[in-house]
């Protein structure tokens, strides 16, 4: 979603793809870049791509892009 630092993120991008599947990570890409998370953001508040792989955000619960968080739980005494 921002087009900035593109060496930073090809580097992490050949990181990463020798570790996990490519159409795991494109469609994961794809899903976070089209979420609520990333289009209903303030420009300046989304990740650079190289610090959203190198944080292995696309593992991240997927409710969470689209901005429907879990409850936190009540923590009983």
């Amino acid at each position: 979603p921002r087009k900035i630092a593109k060496g930073a993120a090809w580097k992490a991008w050949q990181k990463w793809i020798k570790k996990v599947p490519a159409e795991r990570m494109t469609e994961a890409c794809r899903a976070w870049a089209s979420s609520p998370a990333v289009t209903d953001c303030e420009p300046d508040k989304i990740s650079h791509a190289a610090t959203w792989l190198n944080a292995e955000r696309w593992e991240d619960d997927r409710s969470e892009w689209n901005g429907k968080k879990k409850a936190k739980r009540s923590l009983k005494l």
